[in-house]
């Protein structure tokens, strides 16, 4: 079924919260220059925007390298369940990564389920989406725009990655929003693994998101997922989800001064205004 800008053809329920960073867009080869910037005072892999204690290393504790997010328990036994209800996420640690500097678009979401007393519950079904990456060789940026008009709206900013020529893993710290409490927050990390095929198109994309650290009376999400195949998208007028600016695209509420130096926003019906 094919979606438009305006209509949600797929339900979407997620508790996770992803700090929405500006990044200009960029269909390079993986250059450092279409990366945020990010801080990390304390240098545990949260940086400062998504740190519940930005200068306390104790909190939520040493993930600054993909090896030691996964010597956590909670992770080793997030990927245990994710294999046993066919959501198989590979952890791979190699330093060759694909190039996946560009544009994707999935036609239809993709499912997932919460843990919730060691079963797989929960379960529901993503909205079909657009997004805008930037990878170099250890590092990452991604910006998600989903089908539907006022829907949820994420990046991963600066999230570690690691991989072997065409399949590749990204370690990604989060702030996430307490499910019980909305007024708090956590930290927790997201493990995604993907293949490309020989079109460049992401397949076999699945992750967990695990809550490491969430403090006094705060829930955090548990969640096995599992994407439909994302097209690499070469030709930026087949983006609907997206406001596309000359060769660059951005997602609703994105800022970006065009070329004739003036200071535009995506909205949420995905047109462009200008000031």
């Amino acid at each position: 079924m094919k979606t438009n800008k305006r209509t949600i053809n797929y339900i979407l329920l997620t508790a996770t919260l992803f700090t929405m960073l500006g990044c200009g867009g960029g269909s390079g080869g993986g250059s450092s220059s279409c990366l945020s910037g990010v801080k990390d005072s304390d240098g545990d892999g949260f940086h400062d925007a998504i740190d519940i204690a930005p200068n306390d290393a104790s909190i939520p504790g040493d993930f600054s390298t993909p090896e030691k997010i996964l010597a956590n328990e909670k992770v080793k036994y997030m990927l245990k369940k994710g294999k046993e209800n066919d959501v198989k996420v590979h952890t791979y640690l190699e330093h060759n990564p694909p190039n996946l500097t560009g544009y994707y678009k999935s036609e239809e979401g993709g499912y997932a389920g919460s843990i919730i007393n060691d079963n797989f519950v929960l379960p529901f079904v993503y909205l079909a989406s657009e997004k805008r990456v930037c990878s170099t060789k250890e590092r990452y940026d991604e910006y998600f725009s989903f089908a539907g008009k006022n829907t949820s709206l994420y990046s991963r900013k600066y999230a570690m990655l690691r991989g072997n020529k065409k399949e590749y893993t990204i370690y990604s710290p989060y702030l996430g929003i307490c499910q019980n409490n909305r007024k708090k927050h956590y930290n927790g990390v997201n493990i995604y693994s993907a293949k490309l095929n020989s079109e460049g198109d992401l397949i076999k994309s699945s992750e967990i998101t695990v809550a490491l650290y969430t403090g006094s009376n705060c829930k955090g999400s548990f969640v096995v997922s599992h994407y439909s195949d994302a097209k690499k998208v070469t030709d930026l007028d087949e983006l609907e989800y997206m406001c596309v600016d000359g060769d660059k695209a951005y997602i609703p509420k994105e800022t970006w001064k065009n070329k004739a130096k003036e200071s535009c926003k995506c909205t949420a019906n995905i047109e462009i205004e200008c000031e």
